[in-house]
């Protein structure tokens, strides 16, 4: 039959066609009966939420977002027998949704068949019309409803899973395999609690599933085929399928072999190595579905088996959540979607949010407008703002470094960088910032200067972002920490250097170096108070620092350049619940921003405390305090002296007016 033939026909049979189950002779107690059981398949997912004799939620049609996300996650949209453009139903009535072309089962062609065209979805998928899509993420504000979703997802897959008479053969497993249908969130008592709760609160009024575990009931004796547990399980035991509500401990979530797995807020795990990480968790989960999505594809089988359902609020901007959403752009088999909770929900509207947003604005935007900031406890609340008053679009780098790779008499490579120009100004005094990263962070630098500029009531000191590089260890070579004296030295030639600060990690030795030949270094472990400075400066205008190369917010964060990290690692930064800490979110990284906040910092502190005056401030210090010891005076003992001298490392030898200064003052 031509494809023109087939548009033509209209198989009413493909329509009407349903499974039929009948269970004869099935033993209750002693007594032997027959019951005729009629269980009908649901031509799709959307028949199978709102069909009376389904799961009988007609309210979808009201719903319109969470109609469109399953209508278009199990790819039900004909795109030949509806109008282009339409796709989207947030606007359309209950009356379009009706008369949208959607397939249905066709058991003649064990697959998903127009009813209008007779395309088959194997046909569509071969012309690239259709996708076929087997992850879910989505994220969406909170009391939106996509919890709701994901259960009726489930309750599909419970469904389609228990009509199939021999599970395992289906899915070309050993006979007698257990089949799981995991449900998983941080916690057990928060997988029960959400998609595991709902999902059960719907199968539980549905006519069709009652119907189903009633001739279970029936022929059963002592729940040999079908149990409920307490602890959040469901057991159809001649099928060997388990309905699972876990909780997130990796390790005994491995070695299952499931046929979908749906994991709630996953924003909310953390971003670390551990096994209940975000990526451990979808890492595992994603694996126990391979036996089942590797039969689907051996043997055409339908689109609803080894799905991956994952729906979340997002936390912050590095969440997994939001991570995977950038994954889906690019992906022909992971399907997103992200919506505030007024555009999902259409019960709840802005004015109903506005007590929320005038409480914090910045939460409220990530619960219920699914924007995060940067982090959880974000320290830069207004980001874009921030930007737009720190970034300056007119600087360029000062210096260009080239990579290189050297080996040392072992065999040991490196990586390693080298300057290969520079242009700056000799008259001004500049200030650079290390952290010294060897083999997991990156060995950052960034360097900078302050200017005077005019101000509203006189002039406010600026800093002025030079360049900022960043040498990436990898798996096999580590830091040259050597290249990086090299460039200080070369630099030292060419401009005026006035002061190096180091993280304190494996910068002792470094320091040591680079006194030796006259470059002022000192150990600095960055406060809280430090990052809150460059924060508030940073609104005030007391900020120019080089553009980003690329896009902070968007990008790929693996491969952005050092000049777009630290915007990056900026939005990121967190607050610890005490304030008294700033560091990066879990699994994020703050190597770049760091050297950026301790450039700004040398040139702040530099203006307000003149190391040349604080070296005399102490030496005439020490004279006062030394004449009164020596000659008895009322005041600080000889012995209290000599405290007071090595707290500020100088030696006091006890004679008037004589003192070793270890600084070299």
């Amino acid at each position: 039959m031509s494809k023109i033939e087939k548009l033509q026909q209209i198989s009413v049979d493909d329509m009407l066609n349903s499974l039929n189950t009948t269970v004869d002779e099935v033993l209750c107690g002693k007594e032997k009966k027959v019951v005729s059981v009629h269980l009908s398949k649901a031509p799709n997912i959307i028949e199978w939420v709102i069909g009376r004799e389904f799961l009988a939620q007609p309210q979808l049609y009201k719903y319109k977002r969470q109609y469109q996300v399953l209508r278009d996650f199990f790819q039900l949209r004909c795109p030949l027998c509806n109008p282009k453009g339409e796709e989207d139903v947030w606007e359309k009535g209950k009356e379009y949704l009706e008369s949208e072309n959607l397939l249905i089962w066709s058991e003649k062609d064990f697959d998903d068949k127009c009813p209008r065209c007779g395309w088959t979805r194997r046909e569509l998928e071969d012309e690239e019309l259709l996708r076929r899509y087997n992850t879910m993420i989505g994220c969406a504000g909170m009391r939106s409803g996509k919890s709701m979703t994901a259960a009726f997802i489930a309750s599909y897959l419970e469904h389609n899973s228990v009509l199939i008479e021999n599970l395992q053969e289906f899915f070309g497993v050993i006979e007698r395999q257990r089949m799981e249908c995991a449900f998983v969130a941080t916690t057990a008592t928060q997988t029960k609690d959400t998609i595991y709760d709902t999902y059960a609160s719907l199968r539980g009024a549905s006519p069709w599933i009652c119907k189903y575990i009633k001739s279970l009931e029936e022929r059963q004796k002592n729940n040999e085929l079908y149990k409920e547990y307490p602890s959040g399980a469901i057991e159809f035991r001649e099928k060997r399928l388990f309905m699972m509500s876990l909780n997130s401990n990796s390790s005994g979530l491995a070695g299952k072999t499931r046929v979908a797995g749906f994991i709630d807020e996953l924003s909310r795990f953390d971003l670390s190595e551990s096994k209940r990480s975000a990526d451990e968790i979808f890492s595992v989960i994603n694996h126990s579905l391979l036996t089942v999505r590797a039969a689907a594809r051996e043997k055409n089988l339908p689109n609803w088996v080894g799905l991956m359902i994952c729906v979340s609020s997002p936390i912050s901007e590095n969440d997994k959540t939001m991570q995977m959403l950038k994954v889906g752009k690019n992906s022909k088999t992971i399907y997103t979607f992200h919506y505030a909770t007024t555009q999902f929900n259409p019960t709840i509207t802005t004015e109903d949010l506005a007590p929320e947003y005038e409480k914090d604005e910045i939460m409220a935007e990530r619960d219920f407008g699914a924007e995060p900031p940067g982090g959880k406890n974000p320290l830069i609340l207004h980001w874009k703002d921030w930007f737009e008053k720190s970034c300056n679009y007119a600087l360029s780098p000062t210096a260009n470094f080239s990579p290189y790779y050297p080996i040392d008499q072992f065999g040991q490579e490196y990586v390693a960088i080298r300057l290969d120009n520079l242009i700056a100004d000799r008259s001004l005094d500049y200030y650079i910032s290390i952290d010294a990263g060897k083999s997991g962070d990156s060995f950052t630098m960034a360097m900078g200067h302050g200017v005077e500029e005019p101000d509203v009531i006189g002039n406010k000191l600026v800093t002025v972002l030079d360049f900022i590089i960043n040498l990436q260890p990898t798996s096999t070579k580590i830091a040259y920490f050597k290249c990086i004296a090299d460039i200080l030295k070369e630099l030292q030639k060419r401009i005026r250097i006035l002061k190096v600060q180091y993280d304190h990690w494996q910068s002792e030795s470094q320091i040591q170096e680079l006194r030796d030949i006259g470059i002022w270094a000192e150990a600095y472990n960055m406060r809280a108070t430090d990052y809150e400075n460059i924060m508030r400066d940073g609104y005030t205008g007391r900020l120019r620092l080089l553009p980003p190369t690329g896009d902070p917010m968007n990008d790929n964060y693996k491969f952005m350049t050092p000049e777009t990290k630290y915007w990056w690692e900026a939005r990121a930064l967190d607050r610890s619940s005490d304030l008294k800490r700033v560091d990066h979110p879990s699994g994020g990284s703050n190597d770049l921003i760091q050297v950026v906040c301790g450039v700004h910092r040398l040139v702040v502190s530099s203006k307000t405390v003149n190391p040349e005056d604080k070296k005399e401030k102490t030496k005439h210090q020490f004279k006062k305090w030394s004449n009164r010891a020596a000659l008895g005076s009322s005041g600080m003992s000889v012995r209290g002296l000599s405290r007071w001298a090595s707290k500020r490392d100088v030696t006091y030898t006890g004679k008037r007016n004589i003192y070793n200064n270890r600084k070299g003052f």
